[in-house]
């Protein structure tokens, strides 16, 4: 597991694919580098280091503001860690607003609690009180 580096009661982490910050007890912030193309291994990785990290119901934020792709295997198992409660997508261009094209399809099947927010009107905060509020029910 990469060392923490700590700011302001958030902890981060930093892997070969972006990093991961702890917000709180139950919520979580991934930003991928921009250019990467996330691979199972990658995605096995993260979902490790979530399990290893959260031991009830976490909320998600994902910071799309880089460009990056998924390989199709990858698409197949992301956002299927056990606990995950609510996954908060903070876009800053349109055609970033949605998952990947497998995962969106699959968000219907597996009922993924999936809300998007533009970075540009306040994103980050909103989803941070969006995924509080869906963290208390």
């Amino acid at each position: 597991m990469p060392s923490p580096m700590q700011q302001n009661h958030i902890t981060t982490y930093m892997f070969n694919f972006g990093y991961i910050r702890i917000i709180s007890h139950n919520m979580v912030e991934i930003t991928v580098n921009a250019d990467i193309e996330i691979d199972l291994e990658m995605v096995e990785e993260f979902d490790n280091f979530l399990m290893a990290q959260f031991k009830d119901d976490f909320g998600l934020i994902i910071n799309k503001i880089n460009d990056y792709t998924f390989s199709y295997e990858a698409q197949l198992c992301i956002l299927s860690v056990c606990k995950l409660k609510a996954v908060a997508l903070v876009y800053y261009c349109e055609n970033k607003k949605k998952l990947a094209p497998h995962v969106e399809a699959r968000r219907e099947t597996d009922k993924l609690n999936v809300k998007a927010f533009s970075g540009y009107e306040f994103g980050h905060q909103n989803a941070h009180k969006w995924l509080i509020e869906e963290l208390n029910k």
